[in-house]
């Protein structure tokens, strides 16, 4: 469990979330074992809109969001705390504010298929650390 935790803050880090990533697809942050500048707020939204049929005030809407998280993930990467478990709940905090913001913005279909996203990812990264 911990060793879960520790990979979705790393992944966090970088103000990737779950669906951020699974929209993105394998191997999307990193060529030849380096990580990659993740994308901007607006690139993130656009492929949010590829799954979710956004329309453009949603996007309008989300981009702010999506900066915001990127830039406390960062701020927090910069500025970790001593322990390790700390760093864990505190990107769980930012992930989870962001995401109550986020639906807030979505319509009910859309809310779903948001979280199934976030399921994909989450049983993606659990299949990760089985191997």
């Amino acid at each position: 469990m911990k060793r879960l935790l520790l990979i979705s803050v790393c992944m966090l880090g970088f103000g990737i979330s779950g669906p951020e990533l699974a929209l993105a697809g394998p191997g999307a942050y990193q060529s030849g074992g380096e990580a990659q500048t993740p994308p901007s707020p607006e690139q993130v939204v656009a492929m949010m809109s590829k799954k979710l049929s956004l329309t453009d005030d949603q996007k309008t809407q989300i981009t702010p969001i999506i900066a915001e998280r990127q830039q406390k993930m960062a701020a927090l990467k910069a500025n970790p705390p001593a322990r390790k478990m700390h760093a864990a709940r505190e990107a769980k905090s930012i992930m989870g504010d962001s995401d109550k913001k986020i639906e807030a913005v979505l319509n009910d279909q859309q809310k779903q298929q948001y979280a199934q996203m976030k399921e994909e990812m989450k049983a993606k990264a659990k299949e990760q650390k089985n191997q």
